[in-house]
Order: C-alpha cells, then structure tokens, then sequence
C-alpha cells in the first residue's frame, strides 16, 4: 500500500474541562498532513449531563465529533487511528466500510478492562518499531473486526518502522489549542 492514507482522531478538553472540540488529521504514509478538521466548542448542558449520564462522553466523541468529522473530509482514508477507548465505537457506526484502531502505549490501558467502559472488546496485540527509533505500541481492534485489524497492522508496522504512529495525535492537539485560542468555529 504505497499511497496509505491515515488518519487520526481525537478530541481535546478546554475551560476546566467543560469544553471539549475534536480534531481529525489525514495524513499520507509519512504522516505528512493531506486535510485538517475540526469541530466549533462542544459545552454539553447540565440536561444533557443528567440524561446521557455515563454515556454523554461516548455520545460526544463518536456522534458529534467520529462521525462529523469524518463525513467533512475530501477522501477516505485507509485506517482511522484514535487513542480515546470510547472512540473506538465508532467502528459501530462505520461497519465495514473503514477500520478504527485504537493505539496506546503499552501499559497505558486496557480498553476490555471496566474502566474504560468495554471499548469494543477486540483484540490488543503489540506493535514494536523495525528499527528500534519508537517505543512499542498496543493496536486495539474492535470485536469482529480482528481480521481487518490484523491486515493494518502489518501495514501500520511498515509505517511505524520510520514515523512515530502516536506524533501526529500530538499535533492535532496542538492545532486545537491554537484553534480554541483564537476562538475559531465559536459564534458571534
């Protein structure tokens, strides 16, 4: 697959954490940026926060931020990488058409553990760089699309042997604090 296309996504908390917006990068195998996203402030309300209960925090990151996003990007991207257990539910809403795997260092956490609110309850297998240049990464699939997950997997190692796989979810958080620092997206 030489002309790969990935892409990361996450989200970021502002303002004591009331505040959260989400970014998405697609990037090429270098990971050099092809489109950047991302959603307008994200306030949930005290209703919201009563009535989704545990459950706002997946709402908000699967459905107002997953799946928006994705739908805003120019083309598709060949894998969709996240480091947030509940965004790897997104693998529901998006079925076969593309693969989320959920990347963590190791030891970070186990997205089938209760704590983490059963991320998918796939298979973890750690990643390592060919050459030694990254620390090892765990590869998180969700439940059934372990095949799928396997395939990427090989082809995420040849990326990884050269370009830290966890770098571009960095950047995405640092274009969000620029984006949420000039009040972009906010209305007037």
């Amino acid at each position: 697959m030489a002309d790969i296309r990935l892409t990361f996504l996450c989200s970021h908390r502002f303002e004591n954490g009331e505040v959260i917006r989400g970014g998405i990068l697609l990037t090429d195998r270098e990971t050099k940026p092809l489109e950047f996203r991302c959603t307008s402030p994200i306030r949930p309300t005290g209703l919201q926060k009563l009535l989704y209960g545990n459950m706002l925090e997946r709402h908000i990151l699967v459905e107002l931020i997953g799946q928006s996003l994705l739908k805003s990007l120019a083309e598709q991207s060949d894998v969709i990488l996240v480091r947030e257990p509940d965004l790897l539910h997104l693998q529901v809403r998006l079925g076969n058409q593309q693969t989320v795997l959920l990347l963590s260092k190791h030891g970070e956490h186990d997205p089938r553990g209760a704590e983490k609110s059963d991320a998918g309850g796939g298979t973890s297998k750690l990643l390592g760089s060919d050459t030694g240049k990254f620390e090892p990464v765990v590869v998180h699939t969700y439940r059934g699309f372990e095949e799928k997950g396997g395939q990427l997997r090989g082809v995420l190692g040849e990326v990884f042997a050269h370009f830290d796989l966890l770098e571009p979810f960095e950047r995405v958080k640092a274009a969000l604090e620029q984006v949420h620092k000039q009040k972009l997206g906010e209305g007037k």
